[in-house]
């Protein structure tokens, strides 16, 4: 099994109910706690957005990180819960939210990609081994995560949503 960055969109209430239930945690990181729809697997295009933000010297690359990474780590007892995930959860609260979303918006990822070398071999060696296994041009698989992850943000902004993300 691959282990990716997953995102979740929950209430503010929910992500209380996270904070102290371990149980209700775990809920959240199986997937049963909210729908399909309020989830977001980012594969592993989270470093490679980084590093192509980076490189290009476009955008907001500490929002963008923290948008990928997440803040304060959601409770430190699901550490030690069996069969929990591979990085601890860690949360973003509305506000935070609103603020990354907006960022995220901000970035123009058409300018990012121009910035960057047209050959695939040369784009994979500027940013730094990242995506060293992909096979073919990067560039779509990078636009289509890059959408994906501004998208999930601006509908989490619009209805004053906590965003949780871990590595599973």
């Amino acid at each position: 099994m691959a282990v990716t960055t997953q995102f979740a969109r929950i209430m503010p209430g929910q992500l209380s109910e996270c904070r102290r239930s371990v149980a209700e945690l775990d809920r959240l990181c199986s997937f049963e706690m909210v729908p399909a729809s309020e989830h977001l697997d980012l594969d592993w295009a989270g470093n490679a957005l980084v590093r192509v933000c980076e490189h290009a010297g476009v955008g907001n690359v500490p929002a963008l990180r923290r948008a990928i990474d997440g803040d304060d780590e959601v409770n430190a007892a699901y550490r030690d819960y069996p069969y929990s995930v591979m990085e601890q959860p860690r949360a973003l609260e509305p506000a935070d939210v609103l603020t990354l979303a907006t960022a995220l918006c901000d970035i123009d990822m058409d300018r990012v990609l121009s910035a960057l070398p047209s050959n695939p071999r040369k784009l994979k060696d500027a940013i730094r081994g990242v995506l060293t296994d992909f096979h073919g041009d990067p560039r779509p698989y990078i636009t289509r995560h890059f959408n994906a992850l501004r998208d999930f943000y601006t509908v989490a902004a619009d209805k004053h949503l906590a965003i949780v993300v871990w590595w599973d």
